[in-house]
């Protein structure tokens, strides 16, 4: 008996992906916010113009601009990115950068809360 093996695919949930993906998202966003509402608390904490204070922001979208393709050209490089059994560690993977990404925000808002002279928010 000739069996043809047929090669697996896995079924892929779009919303599942989607609702993967919003919350990095989010927190991308309201980065982006908040970095561009401090313009004026970084122009005059380092004595600088609300012109020069933007390339703080600039610099900051162009990074990401630099790192989010890159990041997708380097991920199939990834051992095993497609061998399909290593889901389990690109989900953890996900989770610990959103975590890291969490932990650096509040570790910001706790700096600027401490030097406050309203004290904290």
């Amino acid at each position: 008996m000739n069996r043809e093996s047929t090669p697996y695919t896995p079924q892929v949930n779009k919303w599942l992906i989607a609702i993967a993906v919003m919350p990095g998202t989010i927190m991308e966003l309201i980065d982006t916010t908040v970095v561009n509402v401090a313009l004026p608390h970084i122009a005059g904490s380092l004595s600088a113009g609300v012109d020069e204070s933007t390339w703080v922001l600039t610099s900051y979208l162009v990074s990401n601009a630099i790192m989010m393709p890159l990041a997708a050209w380097l991920a199939p490089l990834w051992p095993g990115a497609n061998a399909g059994h290593d889901t389990v560690l690109w989900r953890w993977l996900l989770v610990l950068h959103g975590l890291i990404f969490a932990a650096g925000s509040l570790g910001v808002h706790d700096a600027a809360a401490s030097d406050s002279p309203r004290g904290n928010y």
